[in-house]
């Protein structure tokens, strides 16, 4: 499957929160080797179709970044996809595998005041577009919080 026209897809019908969120037609699967439930495989995501893309159109860093900013008003599931895709985004970057940096500072605090604002939801379950329900959701942002404060000098979770 080529992700990227899947992606262009989505873009062309304004359905590009659809695509990131993973739901029907854009569920992108995760590996049978991950352990536990994810709604799409970030990595996957950003590797085979965002950036595939912004090497024919730099646009689309844009039309990903206000995207991940418009999931910070959604639910807790849209919140913890978008610690998903900024971590995925961050170790590609610090391991220049990334074709372009994120505005990182305006897309973390945003997202450092949802994980705090969402805490008690985060602490029980997210429900996932296909039905699943994903516990320990909060323990993965607590991993997520350790390693972006030890890798790429910045916390998710702030009190």
């Amino acid at each position: 499957m080529d992700y990227k026209i899947l992606l262009d897809e989505a873009i062309k019908h304004g359905e590009i929160l659809a695509f990131l969120r993973g739901e029907k037609e854009y569920r992108i699967e995760i590996s049978q080797y991950m352990p536990g439930v994810e709604p799409t495989d970030a990595g996957k995501v950003l590797s085979k179709a965002i950036y595939k893309r912004y090497k024919e159109s730099p646009v689309t860093k844009e039309i990903f970044e206000d995207a991940l900013i418009k999931m910070l008003d959604g639910d807790a599931m849209d919140i913890y996809l978008v610690v998903l895709y900024v971590t995925s985004q961050m170790f590609k970057e610090k391991n220049n595998i990334a074709p372009f940096k994120i505005n990182k500072d305006f897309i973390i605090t945003k997202l450092q005041n949802k994980i705090a604002e969402n805490k008690k939801l985060l602490l029980e379950y997210i429900k996932l577009s296909d039905g699943f329900i994903k516990k320990g959701v909060w323990n993965s942002i607590e991993r997520f919080d350790s390693v972006c404060n030890t890798e790429y000098g910045f916390r998710l979770i702030v009190e």
